[in-house]
């Protein structure tokens, strides 16, 4: 839980008082969630070092930080914006140390922080530790340290536990896609169905920074009072067909063949490449496949509990748990990998998706 210090900040006033909050550790997406309460709820820390390999979560909380902290009329004078490659950490802790103008705080946000030259000379690094000791309290201090993260032995990781929010984000798991893109349509104010998220995340895969794009698509195209389903996810931000990958599963599930490949061909008529989030899709659903297996269950009810998905989805890794032994699943793997390299052309392949597909689809269905 954050310690909260100080309190009553006037936001539209004078510097009189104080509010931040001090995180003892940050990291994980709860964490990323907490964050984004605290600073809504006008709970600014007096630094943020975002860090890690999902860039999605450390945008929008520079971004809140920026659209939140200062009113319009005072960024001119009291929001600096630094880029790390272009930046020295004397610049960056010069700008920290001013007070802010007719303001009761500053920003002061390092965008691209990982570029900076001077996190490889100890002194510097010695520097800013020593003002992360006592921070001033009027400025909020921003690093977007992307793609990577402290050592654990570096020796800003303690005073940045005591002085405000480190944050060490990761690429989110595939179970956890779904509850984030439930979470950012309903921030949009829309409603998606069960089946309408899963083809939305089999469509973008676990790509945080595209889906929530997707997803302002969709704000701009349907009506707000309207349930989205999967025709509409499939129509805006898959092909026009009225089917999709999912249904392929479903069909791959209950080994209809013709059905199946009949689906394939019609999705995918372009270049190979655009088969390869439907070969990453197969990857997946034959994994669920081996967890259904796992879990001892054989009716869809079962299914759906133990796995924790839509009963829909029960239904056909029920039927696929019956088609598909655990061995045939490791076949199906190897077939898949041959099939990756067909399309990246690591091996001899075929010269078209169809041919590529045809080859795939009649191994799985022996």
């Amino acid at each position: 839980m954050p310690e909260i210090h100080a309190a009553n900040i006037d936001r539209g006033g004078w510097l009189i008082e104080f509010q931040f909050v001090r995180f003892v550790k940050k990291q994980g997406l709860k964490d990323y969630d907490q964050i984004c309460a605290d600073i809504s709820e006008g709970k600014f820390s007096p630094v943020y070092f975002l860090s890690g390999d999902e860039p999605f979560f450390i945008d929008r909380i520079s971004q809140l930080i920026e659209s939140t902290a200062l009113d319009e009329s005072q960024k001119d004078f009291n929001q600096i914006i630094l880029y790390g490659r272009e930046t020295k950490m004397v610049d960056v802790l010069g700008n920290a140390r001013k007070f802010p103008v007719m303001s009761e705080r500053q920003v002061v946000l390092v965008r691209e922080a990982q570029e900076m030259m001077d996190w490889r000379s100890k002194d510097r690094v010695k520097d800013l530790a020593q003002y992360l000791e006592n921070p001033v309290p009027s400025t909020i201090l921003v690093f977007c340290y992307k793609y990577k993260v402290l050592p654990e032995k570096s020796p800003l990781k303690k005073p940045l536990h005591g002085a405000g929010v480190l944050l060490e984000t990761k690429k989110i798991y595939d179970s956890q896609v779904p509850k984030y893109i439930r979470a950012m349509v309903a921030e949009e104010g829309l409603e998606l169905t069960d089946k309408a998220v899963d083809v939305l995340f089999e469509l973008v895969g676990n790509n945080i920074e595209r889906l929530h794009n997707e997803i302002q698509k969709l704000k701009l195209v349907e009506d707000h009072e309207e349930l989205i389903d999967h025709v509409m996810i499939a129509r805006y931000i898959g092909s026009s067909n009225p089917f999709s990958i999912l249904d392929i599963h479903a069909a791959i599930a209950h080994k209809k063949n013709e059905k199946a490949m009949s689906m394939a061909f019609t999705l995918f008529k372009g270049e190979k490449s655009e088969i390869l989030p439907f070969i990453s899709s197969l990857y997946r659903f034959f994994g669920r496949i081996l967890e259904a297996h796992h879990s001892g269950q054989k009716d869809p009810n079962g299914i759906k509990n133990d796995l924790r998905v839509n009963y829909y989805q029960a239904q056909d890794l029920a039927a696929a748990v019956y088609n598909y032994p655990p061995g045939k699943i490791l076949e199906c793997y190897d077939y898949l990998l041959d099939a990756d390299k067909s399309i990246k052309g690591v091996r001899e392949s075929y010269s078209d998706s169809k041919q590529i597909i045809q080859e795939l689809f009649s191994k799985i269905f022996l």
